[in-house]
């Protein structure tokens, strides 16, 4: 069962790491540069907030690794008093 766990945490935290090195390669500049080129008239949209796939990946895996955690606890508090 430990080494399960282990293995979520580290694959939850390899998806954190991945994504951010997957924001990193990319030039945000360069791509509004191009988007503009190919479209000098946008029509006028409304912004919004909204989370990206990495942001999502990250936040999942931050979640999963913290109830992982919680749940390894839990485990062990019942093993020492039963």
């Amino acid at each position: 069962m430990k080494k399960y766990i282990v293995l979520a945490s580290a694959l939850a935290m390899s998806c954190a790491v991945g994504g951010a090195s997957a924001m990193a390669l990319l030039d945000w500049k360069e791509v509004e540069a191009r988007k503009a080129k190919a479209n000098p008239n946008p029509p006028a949209v409304v912004r919004a907030p909204e989370i990206d796939a990495a942001a999502g990946v990250q936040a999942i895996a931050l979640l999963s690794g913290v109830l992982l955690l919680v749940g390894e606890r839990k485990r062990r508090n019942r093993e020492a008093q039963g």
